[in-house]
């Protein structure tokens, strides 16, 4: 029980960790790189600071499970 609570936890820190390195990542190829690109009445830095939260908080929680999780060891 205690081990489920602590996966949950690595997941939900890996997700807080990956949405401000998604957001900051984004927003600096947004704002350097594609300026004029727009989607959805967003453009630049803004438009890709929330692709990088979607994106960062995704794989923040899957990486942060993943590092928790001990793979069985055949011997």
């Amino acid at each position: 029980m205690i081990k489920n609570k602590f996966i949950i936890l690595a997941g939900v820190v890996g997700a807080i960790a990956g949405t401000i390195v998604g957001l900051w990542f984004g927003m600096f190829l947004g704002g350097n790189f594609f300026q004029n690109v727009s989607f959805m009445g967003m453009s630049g830095y803004e438009l890709f600071g929330n692709v990088g939260i979607i994106t960062g908080a995704i794989l923040g929680c899957y990486i942060g499970i993943h590092i928790v999780k001990k793979p069985k060891q055949n011997t």
